[in-house]
């Protein structure tokens, strides 16, 4: 606490003419906070509008106040990684491809007198729809690190309803206990929207970055 009724003289606290006066609601109940000039320590004094104490808060309060509320938003559209995706699912209108982690076979037990043992062999990506194909590990692996690195740069009240539309299904985590996020990415003109269900608007993508995503699936599949 500052001063425990600084209601005699605001001006001196910058509270007669605050920077900000942000209002937080909970159900009925609303309180507002009114911040004010700089005090000789750095931070800055504030007043809760309904009391006549003034107190004092960390002056990066103030940067919050004034981030918009998409600032607060989470940007990343994908939990799964490339290390944890089990599992992936893309549709791009009448065609539809699977992708599934094959694991490696455990290694052979050495022969007693074997200096060392031969390394791991390492799991494989297979591609099982519409039929049983090897892939390239390098290229597939691109795909699954610049689709799960996707993020919103911004976002949009109502989803595009016309446009390219892809359809991805990420199975990811521990198999006994495998999570799924599906996402439906749209594309029209320079805009591409990713949509998730349940939800009633969109996030918006780099195109950029979502053309690599689309180049990398054409090229693994063939795809148009």
């Amino acid at each position: 606490m500052v001063e425990a009724d600084g209601t005699k003289d605001l001006k001196k606290y910058g509270l007669d003419k605050p920077q900000a006066v942000a209002t937080i609601a909970a159900g009925s109940t609303r309180a507002s906070i009114a911040i004010g000039s700089k005090a000789e320590d750095g931070s800055l004094y504030a007043r809760d509008l309904s009391r006549p104490m003034v107190f004092s808060v960390e002056a990066t309060l103030l940067d919050d106040l004034k981030k918009k509320p998409d600032d607060f938003r989470v940007k990343d559209l994908f939990e799964f990684r490339s290390f944890t995706a089990l599992s992936l699912d893309a549709t791009h209108g009448a065609e539809s491809f699977s992708f599934a982690k094959q694991k490696a076979a455990p290694p052979a037990a050495s022969p007693a007198n074997a200096s060392a043992a031969p390394p791991p062999a390492a799991d494989t990506w297979k591609l099982t729809k519409p039929a049983a194909k090897d892939i390239d590990q390098g290229k597939f692996n691109d795909l699954l690190t610049n689709l799960s690195n996707l993020k919103a740069d911004k976002f949009a009240d109502k989803p595009l309803t016309t446009g390219e539309t892809y359809v991805f299904v990420a199975k990811f985590g521990d198999e006994a206990a495998a999570r799924t996020e599906k996402l439906t990415f749209r594309e029209s003109g320079d805009v591409v929207q990713a949509i998730r269900e349940g939800e009633t608007g969109a996030a918006i993508v780099s195109k950029a970055d979502f053309d690599k995503v689309v180049t990398g699936l054409k090229e693994l599949t063939g795809g148009k």
